[in-house]
């Protein structure tokens, strides 16, 4: 039985004590999504003994420097008292640009690892394609300016010292081409985007933006890293 807390902007997951681990994983959304994005990965990380804090962020009128000193500092400390043990943090999208804003000014404590999904961290191509157009601004707000590909390699925490696994996709289920999106990509970021300086492990799964967070798949690539800092030699192997 799992035992769900809302507060703070935060959810929290804790596994049942016959299964718990002593780690605690915070989750952190992209963007248009919330905290109830996270869920499906929050379920599956507590059904294998993580207790799990989701943040909840507005992703388009806040700055993620402040997402990173507020709602990520609040979880993490969440964590904290919810184990003593290591504090991991799993991101998806935008969020794995808030996180590097995170830890460039903070340290996870001993046993930290971060799994990014899908993140664009060399930006994107579509949001530096319509860079200044007063439609973007609307649509994504704040989110513009660290999206544009002329500044993600160069945001705090580009080079960073804690353990870092990123999963890219490569299945774009739609039929019709997206303008000035690379190949190969997930329908939103392309696998060349996902690439960070320092990464300690990559993986690439034939999974969309959107299937990437729910995928029993990733969930064992992300279990795997977290719990041995690299991910699955053969991913299509069994449980």
């Amino acid at each position: 039985m799992a035992l769900l807390i809302t507060t703070g902007g935060c959810t929290t997951t804790q596994p049942s004590p016959e299964v718990a681990t002593g780690e605690c994983v915070v989750l952190v959304h992209g963007l248009w999504r919330n905290a109830w994005a996270m869920q499906p990965l929050a379920n599956s990380l507590r059904e294998s003994g993580f207790h799990t804090v989701s943040i909840d962020y507005d992703s388009t009128g806040k700055a993620l420097e402040a997402v990173a000193k507020e709602e990520m500092a609040e979880a993490v400390r969440q964590c904290q008292t919810l184990t003593s043990g290591p504090v991991h943090l799993v991101t998806h999208s935008m969020g794995g640009l808030a996180a590097r804003y995170y830890l460039a000014t903070h340290a996870l404590p001993p046993g930290g690892r971060v799994v990014m999904l899908a993140p664009p961290n060399d930006g994107s191509s579509v949001v530096s394609h319509f860079e200044g157009h007063p439609l973007l601004a609307c649509l994504i707000g704040s989110a513009a300016a660290p999206l544009s590909e002329s500044r993600p390699q160069r945001l705090p925490g580009a080079t960073l010292t804690t353990p870092i696994g990123v999963i890219a996709g490569n299945n774009n289920p739609s039929p019709v081409p997206i303008p000035f999106l690379d190949s190969p990509n997930d329908s939103t970021v392309s696998v060349a985007s996902t690439l960070l300086d320092g990464m300690d492990d990559f993986i690439v799964l034939p999974e969309s933006h959107v299937s990437i967070r729910r995928s029993e798949t990733v969930h064992r690539q992300i279990r795997a890293f977290l719990r041995q800092g690299r991910f699955e030699i053969d991913p299509t192997t069994p449980p």
